[in-house]
């Protein structure tokens, strides 16, 4: 009774500066809640030098770019930014510019365990959105269990920008914006985080889609970090 009345607005993950490289090596589990948060607070920053503090918030972005990063000090953190609606400045729309504008490739993951692989796609015209979210189905279907994360911005051919975004089988109802956001580029880009999926054969099923989607990926500026 109560999904009918509340939805998820945000995950939230912390994550132990001191210790997150040992739990993401040991832990799967430690993988999929990172990759699954919207935020991180990061704690304990206060028991580690800024060069291991650089290096963990390195091991978090190399597995979700899209997470916006917070740091607890003694426990303390930016509430404000925190919880902040999007759009406000610290919203997912901004997080989701920085994500696919960095312009070079992340390193690759270091962690066997994990087999964590993130794949971002850039489309070069607008897409039928009918068609896109039958081939998404039909892939959440398949691999659902296995499709950790997907978040992207969509141009759909409207006004402003369609913000996807999913966790593993559920896709939350998309948002139509009513504009894209400032300095991002009005192009549909999605980001992929999977495990033990190759990048190969989603591109596969995708392009067998091509033709009804209306669009072609770009490969050009395709990254796929492999755990």
């Amino acid at each position: 009774m109560l999904q009918h009345h509340y939805e998820v607005e945000r995950i939230i993950t912390a994550v132990d500066a001191v210790n997150v490289k040992l739990h993401l090596e040991r832990h799967p589990e430690t993988a999929k809640q990172v990759a699954a948060a919207d935020r991180i607070v990061m704690t304990k920053t206060d028991l580690v030098s800024e060069e291991a503090k650089a290096e963990a918030v390195r091991e978090i972005s190399r597995l979700n770019p899209l997470a916006d990063i917070v740091f607890a000090v003694y426990g303390e953190t930016d509430a404000g930014r925190l919880f902040a609606e999007p759009g406000s400045g610290h919203g997912k729309d901004f997080r989701l510019q920085e994500a696919w504008g960095a312009g070079s490739p992340a390193p690759a993951l270091s962690h066997p365990q994990q087999a964590a692989s993130s794949l971002s796609l850039t489309f070069d015209r607008p897409i039928d959105w009918n068609a896109f979210g039958l081939w998404l189905s039909m892939l959440l279907h398949a691999h659902g269990d296995k499709i950790m994360r997907v978040k992207g911005l969509l141009d759909a051919g409207e006004p402003g920008s369609v913000l996807l975004n999913g966790v593993q089988h559920i896709i939350h109802p998309p948002e139509h914006l009513p504009d894209w956001p400032e300095s991002c580029e009005r192009r549909s880009h999605v980001v992929f985080i999977m495990k033990s999926v190759e990048a190969d054969d989603l591109l596969q099923s995708l392009h067998a889609f091509q033709r009804v989607l209306g669009a072609r990926a770009d490969l050009s500026t395709m990254e796929v970090i492999h755990g």
